[in-house]
């Protein structure tokens, strides 16, 4: 769970080849929760889960730069 897209279907090429003949809608999967909070609480954790990785990336990022003007 380390994306931002938890709520969404990934889509995959052989699933949009197979969706072309599939008349009834039967391919179509999203991610599921057991109930709404439940789901609002894995995407708010993986949103901030990546917030708090770019901001670890930013951090290291400029700590080198300061390093190197030093």
């Amino acid at each position: 769970m380390k994306s931002t897209d938890f709520l969404f279907a990934t889509p995959k090429f052989s699933v949009g080849v197979g969706r072309t003949i599939d008349l009834g809608s039967t391919l179509n999967t999203y991610n599921s929760s057991n109930s709404e909070e439940e789901a609002d609480y894995k995407a708010m954790y993986s949103d901030w889960y990546m917030v708090a990785s770019d901001l670890k990336k930013a951090m290291i990022k400029y700590d080198r730069e300061q390093r190197t003007t030093c």
